[in-house]
Protein backbone atom coordinates (compact mmCIF):
# COMPACT_ATOMS: atom_id res chain seq x y z
CA UNK A 1 0.00 0.00 0.00
CA UNK A 2 1.39 3.46 -1.28
CA UNK A 3 0.65 6.67 0.35
CA UNK A 4 0.46 9.91 -1.15
CA UNK A 5 2.18 12.60 -0.17
CA UNK A 6 3.38 11.61 3.85
CA UNK A 7 5.45 14.78 5.08
CA UNK A 8 2.59 16.95 5.91
CA UNK A 9 1.02 13.65 7.96
CA UNK A 10 1.50 13.51 11.92
CA UNK A 11 -0.28 10.05 12.04
CA UNK A 12 -3.02 7.51 10.90
CA UNK A 13 -4.73 4.66 12.24
CA UNK A 14 -7.39 2.39 10.65
CA UNK A 15 -8.63 -0.96 11.04
CA UNK A 16 -8.52 -3.30 7.68
CA UNK A 17 -10.98 -5.87 7.08
CA UNK A 18 -10.55 -8.68 5.23
CA UNK A 19 -13.15 -11.24 3.49
CA UNK A 20 -12.38 -14.20 4.72
CA UNK A 21 -14.63 -16.37 2.82
CA UNK A 22 -12.25 -14.98 -0.32
CA UNK A 23 -8.89 -14.08 0.69
CA UNK A 24 -6.46 -14.93 3.81
CA UNK A 25 -3.81 -12.94 5.09
CA UNK A 26 -0.03 -14.76 4.17
CA UNK A 27 1.81 -12.08 5.17
CA UNK A 28 2.48 -7.65 6.36
CA UNK A 29 5.77 -6.27 5.01
CA UNK A 30 6.73 -3.11 6.66
CA UNK A 31 7.62 -0.30 4.51
CA UNK A 32 7.23 3.38 6.38
CA UNK A 33 4.93 1.63 9.16
CA UNK A 34 7.28 -1.17 10.55
CA UNK A 35 5.79 -4.53 12.23
CA UNK A 36 5.42 -2.36 15.70
CA UNK A 37 2.89 -0.21 14.00
CA UNK A 38 0.31 -3.19 13.62
CA UNK A 39 -1.36 -5.35 14.81
CA UNK A 40 -2.73 -8.49 13.02
CA UNK A 41 -5.88 -10.31 13.69
CA UNK A 42 -5.44 -13.59 11.12
CA UNK A 43 -8.20 -15.90 12.49
CA UNK A 44 -11.21 -12.58 12.37
CA UNK A 45 -9.23 -10.76 9.02
CA UNK A 46 -8.77 -8.10 10.52
CA UNK A 47 -5.24 -5.96 10.49
CA UNK A 48 -4.85 -2.66 12.45
CA UNK A 49 -2.49 -0.09 12.19
CA UNK A 50 -1.33 3.05 14.22
CA UNK A 51 1.77 5.11 13.01
CA UNK A 52 2.40 8.59 13.22
CA UNK A 53 6.24 10.36 12.63
CA UNK A 54 8.26 11.95 9.91
CA UNK A 55 7.63 10.62 6.77
CA UNK A 56 8.03 11.34 2.38
CA UNK A 57 6.17 9.19 -0.40
CA UNK A 58 6.43 6.03 -0.49
CA UNK A 59 5.27 2.34 0.06
CA UNK A 60 3.33 2.31 3.72
CA UNK A 61 3.82 -1.64 4.05
CA UNK A 62 2.42 -4.81 1.71
CA UNK A 63 -0.30 -7.17 2.29
CA UNK A 64 0.33 -10.54 0.84
CA UNK A 65 -3.20 -12.35 0.66
CA UNK A 66 -3.83 -16.08 -0.90
CA UNK A 67 -7.28 -15.94 -2.99
CA UNK A 68 -9.45 -18.28 -2.17
CA UNK A 69 -12.37 -17.12 -4.49
CA UNK A 70 -12.56 -14.99 -7.40
CA UNK A 71 -13.21 -11.62 -6.46
CA UNK A 72 -11.56 -8.22 -6.72
CA UNK A 73 -9.88 -6.86 -4.22
CA UNK A 74 -12.14 -3.62 -3.98
CA UNK A 75 -14.73 -6.25 -2.60
CA UNK A 76 -12.93 -7.92 0.17
CA UNK A 77 -10.71 -5.11 1.50
CA UNK A 78 -12.67 -3.02 3.77
CA UNK A 79 -10.97 -0.04 5.83
CA UNK A 80 -12.66 0.62 8.75
CA UNK A 81 -12.84 2.13 12.47
CA UNK A 82 -14.39 -1.21 13.91
CA UNK A 83 -11.33 -1.48 16.35
CA UNK A 84 -9.23 1.66 16.02
CA UNK A 85 -10.73 4.45 14.38
CA UNK A 86 -10.03 5.32 10.71
CA UNK A 87 -8.41 8.68 10.69
CA UNK A 88 -5.16 10.94 10.12
CA UNK A 89 -3.67 14.27 11.49
CA UNK A 90 -1.92 16.62 9.77
CA UNK A 91 0.93 19.13 11.31
CA UNK A 92 -1.88 21.45 12.38
CA UNK A 93 -3.55 18.78 14.52
CA UNK A 94 -6.59 18.76 11.34
CA UNK A 95 -8.43 15.33 11.54
CA UNK A 96 -8.14 13.89 8.08
CA UNK A 97 -10.30 11.41 6.14
CA UNK A 98 -8.08 7.84 5.84
CA UNK A 99 -9.65 5.68 2.62
CA UNK A 100 -8.44 3.32 -0.07
CA UNK A 101 -7.58 3.62 -3.36
CA UNK A 102 -7.39 0.69 -5.82
CA UNK A 103 -6.33 0.99 -9.67
CA UNK A 104 -7.67 3.75 -11.45
CA UNK A 105 -7.05 6.06 -8.63
CA UNK A 106 -10.91 5.91 -7.75
CA UNK A 107 -11.45 5.70 -3.70
CA UNK A 108 -13.81 3.08 -2.61
CA UNK A 109 -17.12 3.95 -1.60
CA UNK A 110 -17.21 7.39 -2.48
CA UNK A 111 -20.77 7.07 -2.67
CA UNK A 112 -23.47 6.82 -0.38
CA UNK A 113 -23.81 3.86 1.44
CA UNK A 114 -25.27 2.20 4.59
CA UNK A 115 -23.38 -0.98 5.97
CA UNK A 116 -24.81 -3.79 7.49
CA UNK A 117 -24.32 -3.08 11.26
CA UNK A 118 -21.53 -5.65 12.89
CA UNK A 119 -22.18 -7.94 14.83
CA UNK A 120 -25.60 -8.67 13.44
CA UNK A 121 -27.60 -10.17 15.49
CA UNK A 122 -25.98 -8.48 18.48
CA UNK A 123 -26.39 -7.84 22.34
CA UNK A 124 -24.32 -5.58 24.06
CA UNK A 125 -23.60 -3.21 21.33
CA UNK A 126 -23.17 -3.02 17.69
CA UNK A 127 -21.37 -0.59 14.74
CA UNK A 128 -23.31 1.01 12.05
CA UNK A 129 -20.86 1.80 9.30
CA UNK A 130 -21.64 4.29 6.54
CA UNK A 131 -20.30 6.33 3.46
CA UNK A 132 -21.47 9.58 2.59
CA UNK A 133 -19.91 11.06 -0.55
CA UNK A 134 -19.40 14.54 0.68
CA UNK A 135 -19.22 15.94 4.29
CA UNK A 136 -22.94 16.71 5.92
CA UNK A 137 -25.58 16.15 8.01
CA UNK A 138 -27.38 12.83 8.68
CA UNK A 139 -29.68 11.30 10.56
CA UNK A 140 -29.62 7.43 12.00
CA UNK A 141 -33.22 6.28 12.72
CA UNK A 142 -34.02 3.19 14.59
CA UNK A 143 -37.22 1.61 14.61
CA UNK A 144 -39.09 -1.74 16.14
CA UNK A 145 -41.39 -3.97 13.35
CA UNK A 146 -44.22 -1.70 14.03
CA UNK A 147 -42.64 1.45 12.84
CA UNK A 148 -42.15 3.09 16.42
CA UNK A 149 -39.00 5.02 16.55
CA UNK A 150 -36.87 3.66 19.14
CA UNK A 151 -33.49 6.32 18.97
CA UNK A 152 -32.59 9.00 16.63
CA UNK A 153 -29.01 10.18 16.11
CA UNK A 154 -28.24 13.28 13.96
CA UNK A 155 -25.39 14.66 13.54
CA UNK A 156 -22.64 16.33 10.96
CA UNK A 157 -20.02 13.72 9.52
CA UNK A 158 -17.12 13.47 7.39
CA UNK A 159 -16.52 12.60 3.83
CA UNK A 160 -15.92 9.20 3.52
CA UNK A 161 -16.25 6.22 5.92
CA UNK A 162 -18.27 7.06 9.46
CA UNK A 163 -19.84 5.04 12.25
CA UNK A 164 -22.04 4.93 14.78
CA UNK A 165 -22.23 2.91 17.95
CA UNK A 166 -25.42 1.48 19.13
CA UNK A 167 -26.03 -0.41 22.34
CA UNK A 168 -29.02 -2.44 23.04
CA UNK A 169 -29.53 -0.58 26.83
CA UNK A 170 -30.51 2.28 25.14
CA UNK A 171 -32.76 1.03 22.62
CA UNK A 172 -34.59 -0.96 25.09
CA UNK A 173 -36.00 -3.80 22.57
CA UNK A 174 -35.18 -7.32 21.05
CA UNK A 175 -35.82 -9.01 18.17
CA UNK A 176 -36.15 -7.14 14.54
CA UNK A 177 -35.50 -3.50 14.32
CA UNK A 178 -34.82 -1.10 10.83
CA UNK A 179 -32.10 1.65 10.89
CA UNK A 180 -32.62 4.46 8.85
CA UNK A 181 -29.68 6.77 7.33
CA UNK A 182 -30.79 9.81 5.74
CA UNK A 183 -27.96 12.60 4.47
CA UNK A 184 -29.47 14.98 2.13
CA UNK A 185 -30.90 13.49 -0.92
CA UNK A 186 -29.84 9.87 0.03
CA UNK A 187 -31.26 7.67 2.01
CA UNK A 188 -30.90 3.93 3.06
CA UNK A 189 -32.58 0.96 5.49
CA UNK A 190 -31.25 -2.37 6.59
CA UNK A 191 -31.99 -4.70 9.27
CA UNK A 192 -30.80 -5.56 12.69
CA UNK A 193 -31.36 -7.85 14.95
CA UNK A 194 -30.94 -7.76 19.05
CA UNK A 195 -30.55 -10.85 21.13
CA UNK A 196 -32.01 -10.77 24.84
Amino acid sequence: MFSGDLSQVEGYQFTLALDGNAVELVNLEAGIAKEENFGIFATEGVVTASWNGEAGNGNLFSLVVRAKADANLSEVLNLNSRYTAAEAYNKAGEQLNVALNFTGGQPVATGFELKQNTPNPFAGETVVGFNLPVAGDATLTIQDVTGRTLRVIKGAYAQGYNQVILKSNDLKATGVLYYTLESGEFTATRKMVILE
